[in-house]
């Protein structure tokens, strides 16, 4: 990676943006707009709260007694800065030993609340959640020729059409009213193009003002002007310190109190910024990057940015403390990787900003749960039963032990393996119905049948609560109310599902906090008055309190020695000497304008609003005070986004003289010195879990399982000695083995019934197989299966009707059948001291042939390809043969013992229901010698040997993908490898 610069005091050399030592911008008509300059520039050699803390000592520097600062309130541009500030003023207090009483520290959102505070207007304030309401219920009653003026329709709309355009409304007259401006005035002064609109939106506003004076409310907006105009201003000293933007309400504020404006710029960027600290567009817009070549690194992928932040602070680390290095997070996307790369490395990020409500456990439960009121579906009840507070809460509902808690996912899987619901109701159905006990051979048939009882009564408990959720209406209130009651009994069911963990304390703590920030938006929603507050139905009143959840936010405490990891404008204030950004792409830092159809760009930028022109202006002068402050800045800038998608540079990047920006344009577009991270799993924090040498290895194999070790130890050491399975959601079709349970089970019946042993006319056997199917199909997937399954069951009808003229010939050969679905139990002798390795299995089908008395074995195969035996057990060329299954030499060598009859005896094969229909049905084994068979059977020793030795090396990754493949970290390993070798060829 390129080095990042590196500055010290007073170096500005190399900066092409506003102030000292920068090539001058082009020329601006205007000057800052004020008579009384109030303005002090700070500087950009140090970080706010420094500069600032100095000025503040500066300013209380008369005598030597107490420093009484309780009339003075500070605003800083985030809470952060702010609490830095306080610390760095009580620092310097003590250190000259002097009392201090600290001033009042807000961000611009609490200037109008504290300058007005004790006026009569404003103890009737509205939340926006009310105003929102009020908004929306406005709407939904909205006349036709309103709605003609606003949508363009005549139709009425929906709650969740009118919620949507009640955010959209009040937002923008909130914006409005910022700047001064009433909807009734402005629909007189807006262009003809929105003027029609806003003519429309002026009464309706009028309608929300009244509703919400008949619930003793008033709009928060319109309350702080009447506050303004009724009350006076709090006798308050302000000082407002590297404030960047202001609406024109808080402007009104700052001149009424004289207020102090601190700029974190140097004295040459004075026209640079207006009265007020904010900047000047036109002197911003285009200026050149303030960042040297060096300090800019390319990369390929999120991925890549992340590896590449980490070597930053490797590299920047030794000798300084954790405070010393920032991580900035321009896309908010790469937090949560940069934390779990950093854990993997022995680092602990704190993310400053924190998580949504919405992400945290409660708040993924509900989303869960308004998906499956929304959408019924099977596979939404499975999501909602897996999310682990659900999971418990079920289980505690229903009564259930830990243990079969723990049973319901695997139990879950079973189930949609077996009855492929399509909805939640068949989905609760089909767990009533009884399991497949032929399907599970060794395993104990009666724990599985326990683990189904308990999936019945966990989905039973689900389905209560679903019921009583929808069908009905109802107040937010209401719902809030019964919400929380809900949560309640879910976070008693966590409770004593870790109260036992002594390792689960910060758990807990962040549960409750959890429950306590999803707690206040539901007090919030309870709040609101009934004449603001329709009724609605539950999943409506879930996706509001959803969009709630997902704009509050919710910050861990930071660990000890944690980097702290913050948003793009909580940068300039940040004291750290060395800061990596990460995200530096367009999208992100300035962004792009979002369409506003009722404040369109145009307008916003006649009226002064929150434009794009603006932010991108906000953004340049925060990254000049980044740049003039930091001693080592490296900007990680990614190309591609997460699925692939290509990202254009942020646009700050690319400004500057004509040569400088291309020469960037032309290193961002070349693929050759895009820095990719290059390291060993070992060193990327990547480890393969090695087999645990303490687990019991199985008393008794499966023929079967043979070929899983042939192919692979380790996955054979993860299923039978581990005993992981596999558990996914059903693909709404049969998959291979799902295919070859059911064809087993026709034929199981099939060979059973004594009534057709001795029948061998094809078309009665036909029909009967027919019988066997669609009653099988019937008690598996009920009266109406899924279009896909008709689909494969008209396939496999195909397949059983080509098998029932060879079986008809087959018994005209002489054939009869003996077993079907015959237990295998015995043992394979290993030599002498060796105890013998107990196997089992169930062999499909054994023939006995009328006249010869050979016994026949046969197994079933429904690939969708002939299965050739002796292909499917033995592949290569004499010398250098490799055996890759041992079925059946296996069931040879052991039935001859069980049955008491020579191997010779013994003839091996498939009956192939492969889909073509070219390939004979029936194929046995008929080149191999009796040494080839002896071979297989010491193949067999040879793994059974390896097995009790613990002997699970891993082996070259299947070619495609399985349940295993991210446990063993296999796709992380062959980037791995390809890089490495990609590196060999260059």
């Amino acid at each position: 990676m390129a080095d990042s610069t590196e500055r010290t005091e007073g170096d500005d050399e190399g900066m092409t943006g506003p102030g000292a030592g920068v090539p001058a911008l082009r020329s601006r008509d205007r000057s800052p707009e004020s008579a009384s300059d109030r303005r002090c520039f700070l500087g950009w050699s140090r970080a706010l709260p420094d500069s600032s803390a100095d000025w503040f000592i500066e300013q209380h520097a008369d005598g030597d007694g107490e420093i009484d600062a309780s009339g003075e309130v500070w605003v800083f541009p985030g809470a952060r800065a702010g609490r830095e500030f306080l610390r760095r003023i009580h620092d310097r207090a003590e250190s000259a030993g002097r009392p201090l009483v600290p001033p009042l520290v807000i961000t611009p959102g609490r200037l109008d609340e504290i300058m007005l505070e004790g006026a009569d207007s404003m103890a009737p304030r509205a939340t926006r959640l009310e105003v929102r309401s009020a908004w929306a219920a406005e709407l939904a009653r909205a006349t036709e020729s309103i709605r003609t003026s606003l949508l363009g329709s005549t139709r009425a709309l929906q709650p969740e059409e009118a919620w949507a355009l009640a955010d959209r409304f009040a937002k923008a007259i909130a914006e409005l009213r910022g700047e001064g401006l009433e909807p009734q005035a402005f629909a007189a002064l807006a262009p003809e193009a929105e003027s029609s609109r806003w003519i429309a939106i002026a009464p309706l506003d009028e309608q929300v003002a009244a509703r919400l004076a008949s619930c003793g409310l008033r709009d928060p907006d319109a309350a702080r002007h009447a506050a303004a105009e009724q009350g006076s201003i709090r006798p308050l000293r302000v000082v407002a310190a590297g404030v960047l933007e202001w609406s024109g309400w808080q402007r009104r504020m700052l001149v009424r109190a004289e207020a102090t404006v601190l700029v974190a710029a140097p004295e040459s960027c004075r026209e640079d910024f207006d009265a007020f600290g904010a900047v000047i567009a036109d002197r911003w817009i285009g200026c050149g990057c303030p960042i040297p070549e060096s300090s800019v690194v390319p990369v390929a992928s999120p991925e890549d940015a992340v590896a590449a932040t980490l070597e930053a602070i490797e590299r920047w680390s030794s000798g300084r403390s954790a405070a010393s290095i920032t991580v900035g997070l321009c896309d908010p996307t790469v937090a949560a990787p940069a934390a779990r790369a950093a854990r993997a490395v022995g680092l602990s990020l704190h993310v400053a900003e924190g998580d949504p409500i919405a992400a945290s456990a409660p708040g993924r439960l509900i989303d869960a749960l308004a998906t499956l009121l929304t959408e019924p579906t099977a596979a939404n009840g499975v999501a909602f039963l897996r999310h682990p507070h659900a999971s418990a809460w079920a289980a505690r509902s229903a009564g259930l032990s830990h243990e079969l808690q723990a049973s319901l996912s695997s139990a879950i899987a079973l189930l949609l393996e077996e009855r492929m619901p399509r909805s939640f109701a068949d989905l609760v159905e089909a767990s009533s119905m009884p399991i497949d006990r032929d399907r599970f051979g060794s395993v104990k048939v009666e724990d599985r049948e326990r683990e189904r009882e308990a999936l019945r009564q966990a989905l039973g408990a689900i389905e209560h609560r679903v019921t009583a959720w929808t069908r009905r209406l109802d107040r937010a209130k209401a719902w809030s109310e019964r919400l929380a009651g809900w949560l309640g009994e879910v976070g008693e069911a966590i409770a004593e599902a870790i109260a036992d963990d002594d390792a689960s304390s910060e758990l807990r703590r962040r549960l409750v906090e959890d429950h306590r920030s999803v707690g206040d938006v539901l007090r919030e929603f309870a709040s609101v008055p009934d004449a603001i507050d329709p009724e609605i139905d539950g999943a409506i009143f879930l996706a509001r309190l959803l969009e709630q959840l997902g704009e509050g936010r919710e910050a861990p405490p930071a660990e000890a020695r944690a980097l702290e990891a913050l948003g793009w404008l909580e940068l300039a204030a940040d004291p750290a000497p060395c800061l990596v950004i990460v995200g530096m792409h367009d999208e992100a830092t300035p962004g792009t304008a979002a369409v506003d159809p009722l404040l369109p760009e145009r307008l916003r930028e006649r009226l002064g609003l929150g434009s794009a022109r603006r932010r991108e202006a906000r953004d340049a002068a925060t990254f000049a005070t980044i740049a003039g402050r930091c001693e080592r800045l490296a900007v990680i800038v990614p190309l591609k986004d997460s699925e692939g998608n290509a990202l254009l540079p942020s646009r700050l990047l690319l400004h500057g003289d004509g040569v400088a920006s291309a020469d960037r344009v032309l290193r961002f577009t070349d693929p050759q010195p895009i820095a990719r991270r290059d390291a060993p799993a070992a060193a990327s924090g990547f480890r393969v879990p090695a087999p645990d040498p303490e687990r019991a290895l199985p008393a008794k194999l499966s023929v079967t399982a043979l070929r899983t070790y042939l192919a692979d130890p380790r996955r054979f050491e993860l299923r039978h000695v581990e005993r992981f399975e596999e558990v996914g959601m059903a693909a709404g079709e049969l998959d291979p083995l799902r295919f070859g349970t059911l064809t087993h089970a026709v034929l199981e019946r099939f060979g059973g019934d004594a009534a057709m042993r001795a029948e061998f006319d094809a078309a009665r056997i036909r029909d009967r197989l027919d019988a066997f199917l669609d009653e099988v199909a019937s008690e598996a997937f009920g009266s109406r299966p899924r279009a896909s399954i008709l689909v494969q069951l008209r396939n496999l009808r195909r397949r059983l009707h080509r098998f029932a003229a060879a079986e008809a010939a087959s018994r005209a050969g002489g054939w009869e059948t003996r077993h079907v679905e015959l237990r295998l139990d015995a043992s394979l002798e290993l030599g002498a001291g060796e105890a013998p390795q107990a196997f089992s299995g169930r062999i499909d089908r054994v023939d006995r042939h009328r006249e010869t008395g050979t016994l026949r074995v046969l197994d079933y195969k429904t690939g969708d390809e002939a299965a050739d035996p002796e292909r499917s057990h033995l592949v290569g060329r004499h010398g250098s043969r490799r055996w890759i299954d041992l079925q059946l030499p296996i069931y040879r060598h052991l039935l001859a013992a069980q049955l008491e009859v020579p191997e010779t005896a013994i003839e091996v094969g498939y009956v192939r229901l492969a889909r073509s229909g070219g390939a004979p049905i029936f194929k046995t084994i008929t080149r191999w010698d009796e040494a080839l068979f002896a071979e297989a059977v010491e193949k067999a020793r040879e793994v059974v040997r390896s097995i009790r030795g613990r002997r699970f090396p891993q082996v070259e990754a299947p070619a495609y993908p399985d349940a295993f493949s991210n446990l063993l970290h296999e796709p992380v390993l062959a980037a791995e490898a390809a890089d490495s070798g990609e590196e060999r060829d260059a």
